[in-house]
């Protein structure tokens, strides 16, 4: 993927190709990213497609799951959550 580019922006342009190709069945071949300081062109691959539903399969078992552990280690992200408050594994 494009390097330099945070994983939850590279999914997000993914998503938005994604639906590019259903309303005008047409698939983009690339979408940018913008940053304050750069660029990014990212091609609308079938590898990030796949990652794409990868990621979209894992979300809606987690929707359907009881319970679902964090997904991370980051304090920082954890002093953010709205759900901190309820939570029994925050680490803020």
């Amino acid at each position: 993927p494009a390097a330099g580019a945070h994983a939850a922006h590279l999914y997000q342009l993914a998503a938005y190709c994604a639906l590019v190709t259903e309303a005008y069945c047409q698939r983009p071949p690339y979408g940018l990213i913008k940053y304050a300081d750069k660029t990014l062109k990212v091609e609308y691959t079938r590898a990030l497609e796949a990652d794409l539903l990868q990621v979209l399969g894992e979300m809606r078992a987690d929707a359907d799951a009881g319970e679902v552990a964090r997904s991370h280690e980051s304090a920082a992200r954890c002093q953010g959550c709205g759900f901190r408050e309820a939570c029994d594994e925050a680490l803020a």
